[in-house]
């Protein structure tokens, strides 16, 4: 007996671990991903979805980690809104507009697959735009009205920014404009052109710009769009203040050729500190020329009604009717000639 239960224990203790779960992959995308997935497709059927509208698709192991990740309600029906446990799960997903095929739903997949809007939208979320302004840029450059609604149904389900970190999206936005450069490169010899095509596209450039008018303006440079006109002084003044963050970036960090950085940086400065002493702004214009006003005022205190009357200085007021023509019709009734001091009529 002895022996069984040394046996017994020696096997507990050798036992395997559980195999770790595996967290399904950062991706932009994960919304739409997840939908296809509980519409019951299968993997491959994801895969080709995704890489038609020029989505990067992964592979059957992260699509598994995925469809482990999901958990349904028993009997789950997508499209029944009578089955309670299906619509709370659909809701909790925040799938309801893909399920039941609202408006916004549709306008935002036709915006998927319009390639030049999908540019500018997905380049202005990454530099931060607000989304109100994204629709008036549509509106006046693509000729595209849509809402507010439907930009951030889009933004949390085909380019959710806000689920990955700044470093994994600088490699997940670049690898999307490949996915849809390489649908036109013809082969090797076309590499070079398809490189500098995901270096120019507007969301390359968005990725290496901070959110200011400064970087948008390149954004709008980068899709042929002219930007904004601005006041130069104001230009200046922004441009001084890059290149002074550059400069102290440059000091602080310590490496290797950032002594020479920080040197760059710093004769930029002054080169734009001495643009900005020789360009002037409407303010500095009326500044000028009220400097050459000489305004003077009486100091002398001023005179209430209640000294004149202690003067002895009477006050009157005056009501004169107004015919319809606008001028007074010359006549005066005996309430305008009494003197305010004594309530008498006046001579």
């Amino acid at each position: 007996m002895k022996k069984n239960a040394a046996k017994t224990t020696k096997k507990k203790n050798t036992a395997a671990p559980p195999a770790p779960v595996r967290r399904p992959p950062p991706m932009l995308h994960a919304g739409w991903t997840k939908y296809l997935l509980l519409c019951g497709q299968t993997n491959e059927a994801v895969r080709a979805r995704l890489l038609d509208d020029d989505l990067p698709a992964p592979d059957d192991d992260e699509l598994d980690a995925m469809r482990a990740a999901l958990t349904p309600p028993k009997g789950f029906k997508p499209t029944s809104t009578k089955h309670k446990p299906s619509v709370e799960y659909v809701e909790q997903m925040k799938l309801g507009p893909w399920v039941y095929k609202t408006t916004e739903a549709n306008q935002a997949l036709a915006l998927l697959r319009s390639p030049r809007p999908r540019e500018l939208v997905e380049a202005a979320v990454v530099i931060g735009v607000p989304l109100v302004a994204v629709v008036k840029i549509l509106a006046v450059h693509m000729n595209m009205n849509v809402t507010t609604a439907m930009l951030k149904l889009y933004v949390s389900t085909f380019f959710d920014v806000g689920t990955v970190s700044r470093s994994q999206l600088r490699v997940l936005v670049p690898q999307r404009v490949r996915q849809g450069v390489l649908r036109v490169v013809g082969g090797e010899e076309d590499a070079p052109t398809a490189h500098r095509a995901v270096a120019a596209d507007a969301r390359t450039v968005a990725m290496s710009l901070s959110a200011s008018v400064l970087g948008w303006g390149a954004v709008l440079m980068a899709m042929g769009i002219a930007p904004a006109k601005q006041e130069l002084p104001k230009l200046l003044d922004d441009l001084g203040n890059v290149a002074a963050v550059r400069t102290a970036h440059a000091l602080l960090r310590g490496g290797r050729d950032d002594e020479r950085r920080a040197a760059g940086f710093a004769s930029v400065l002054q080169t734009v500190r001495r643009l900005r002493e020789g360009a002037e702004s409407p303010d500095d214009a009326l500044r000028k020329q009220l400097l050459q006003f000489n305004i003077r005022h009486d100091e002398a205190p001023l005179t209430t009604v209640n000294e004149l009357r202690a003067r002895g200085e009477g006050v009157t007021c005056d009501v004169v009717p107004v015919d319809h023509a606008g001028t007074t019709n010359g006549t005066l009734d005996a309430f305008n000639d009494f003197d305010a001091d004594d309530g008498e009529p006046d001579a």
